[in-house]
């Protein structure tokens, strides 16, 4: 099984300060992206300015968490079959929820981000889009999420053979990630080899907890990676909360 190391490329000052990908860190990524299913790249936005925005998100988060509040057995699933669900907030699992009222275009616009998509198989030598903006919080306490994927194979792979790419998810972190804060696992190529892709489906082939590759990130980092592809949260078992910035590409139009 590779490392993370396999799939980790630092981001150089020169790339950072041209906002473009230089060839060989590009074809990197591709290639992490096709046999692995999964990036991470170093150091996408600046530490300093992840920590300004993970002050934004904080801020957000606690007017929805205020509003919420009334609600708290209901959104930490002490009442199984209500857990409300709306256009600001969802549950991602118990303590943890993504929001949608957190917005950054600074990060939205990240240049290096959007060269990536748009050299991907996804763009089909076209364009990419973004078309959902999203932050991921695991609060303290927050358990260990389901095994999943963000967007299953649009036919069987068994069946039909493997289809490029045509989604992906990006995320940034805004904190230092560790074994307490927790991080995102992947199953590493499984976007290719298993499984019907879609969560109804009995026959899914669930990769082994073993199998799964953990990805830390520091505050900056940013992990790419084919929404195909198995993945689930970690447990936070800290006392912070672990925000992850998150946007969904597709093909521009779709």
């Amino acid at each position: 099984m590779a490392a993370a190391a396999a799939f980790t490329r630092a981001l150089t000052a020169d790339e950072l300060s041209s906002d473009a990908l230089a060839p060989e860190t590009l074809a990197f990524a591709l290639g992490a992206l096709d046999e692995h299913g999964v990036v991470v790249l170093r150091k996408l936005i600046a530490p300093a300015d992840a920590v300004a925005e993970r002050a934004r998100f904080e801020a957000a988060w606690a007017t929805v968490a205020a509003a919420m509040a009334p609600l708290a057995p209901m959104w930490e699933g002490h009442l199984q079959d209500v857990v409300p669900r709306f256009a600001e907030v969802a549950p991602r699992g118990p303590r943890r929820y993504s929001i949608s009222t957190f917005r950054s275009a600074a990060m939205r616009q990240n240049a290096l981000v959007v060269q990536l998509m748009g050299a991907s198989p996804m763009a089909q030598g076209g364009a990419s889009g973004c078309w959902s903006e999203e932050t991921v919080v695991s609060l303290p306490g927050a358990t260990e999420q389901r095994v999943h994927v963000d967007a299953g194979h649009l036919y069987d792979p068994k069946q039909h053979g493997v289809l490029p790419a045509y989604h992906y998810s990006v995320f940034i972190s805004l904190v230092d990630q560790d074994s307490t804060t927790g991080n995102t696992a992947f199953a590493l190529g499984t976007h290719r080899s298993r499984g019907g892709g879609h969560e109804s489906q009995p026959h899914w082939d669930m990769p082994g907890r073993d199998e799964f590759v953990d990805a830390y990130l520091k505050a900056g980092d940013s992990v790419i990676f084919d929404s195909r592809l198995y993945h689930f949260g970690r447990a936070n078992s800290g006392t912070e909360m672990r925000p992850i910035y998150g946007l969904m590409y597709s093909p521009a139009g779709e």
